[in-house]
């Protein structure tokens, strides 16, 4: 951080054209900070995130609950992760629940998807199979018959 703050009081004001740009971390959510980079002899300021915004949430926090999903873990550990590596963390229970569940609707959509572009595949590669494969799950269902699939 100090790197770039010294970067940034190097750089030249668009405005005025004077160096002196100031970074400043405006807000933070969970992850993602956000910045604010003014000028110290004019009124200029511009405001950026450390995180690109997807559906309104950034970025870094979705993939953050994504990787605690992989690998098994939840709200608990990821507090936890985030405590031992001094890095922010989502606010509390509720937000990190909302990512999940945006995560869970989106992967129910496209596995959706993937089925059924997969079923019509197969209708149009191995028609009598797919017919063959609807009466053994009838029976399955049934309970009528124990079936085996090679």
């Amino acid at each position: 951080m100090e790197v770039l703050l010294n970067l940034f009081l190097q750089l030249c004001c668009p405005r005025c054209f004077e160096e002196g740009i100031l970074l400043s971390e405006d807000s933070t959510y969970g992850l993602c900070s956000n910045f604010v980079i003014r000028c110290k002899h004019c009124d200029f300021y511009s405001g950026f995130s450390s995180s690109k915004k997807t559906l309104n949430c950034p970025e870094v926090n979705t993939r953050f609950v994504y990787g605690m999903r992989q690998i098994g873990k939840g709200f608990s550990a990821g507090f936890k992760l985030c405590g031992t590596l001094n890095l922010p963390r989502l606010s509390d229970k509720t937000a990190y629940t909302n990512h999940e569940n945006k995560l869970m609707s989106v992967i129910s959509e496209v596995s959706e998807l993937s089925m059924q572009k997969a079923a019509s595949e197969l209708l149009v590669l191995h028609p009598t199979k797919i017919k063959l494969l609807n009466v053994a799950f009838q029976l399955m269902e049934r309970g009528s018959v124990e079936v085996t699939l090679p």
